[in-house]
């Protein structure tokens, strides 16, 4: 729910443009998506951060967050990548191994590039996603 300024309702959000970036199961409001009185959201944050987790999303390592980035798609499909990036320096982790898996049971493993990217991630429906490997060799829970 959001509040508008400009006719003092509160409302739910309604358009949800981007389906692929889900926080406790529900999909992330995004700047240009709408609400029920008609209202554009505007994002104040450029970059969403995906804090790692104890539990279900397990940690990339420590020292080190993802980053998603996602291209609209008109399909109807869900498409996105993710950069690696130092939790100190913000620096991108280039080359380094990752381990994504979805929740519906898929697992994706790679190596990022130069500026810290995953390769583009794909699916015809919604899906979050677990990022695992400490960068040593080993995987993490």
């Amino acid at each position: 729910m959001v509040s508008c300024p400009k006719c003092g309702g509160v409302y739910p959000i309604v358009g949800v443009r981007i389906r692929s970036m889900t926080f406790g199961g529900r999909a992330v409001a995004t700047d240009g998506d709408k609400t029920a009185c008609g209202a554009t959201l505007i994002a104040s944050q450029g970059m969403a951060t995906v804090e790692p987790t104890s539990g279900a999303g397990g940690s990339v390592g420590p020292g080190k967050s993802v980053i998603a980035q996602t291209a609209p798609q008109d399909d109807g499909a869900f498409r996105g990548r993710f950069q690696l990036v130092d939790d100190k320096t913000r620096a991108p982790l280039a080359n380094h191994p990752y381990t994504a898996t979805s929740s519906d049971g898929q697992t994706i493993q790679g190596t990022t590039d130069a500026n810290g990217h995953t390769d583009w991630l794909s699916s015809s429906q919604s899906a979050s996603l677990t990022f695992s490997h400490d960068g040593t060799g080993s995987e993490t829970a």
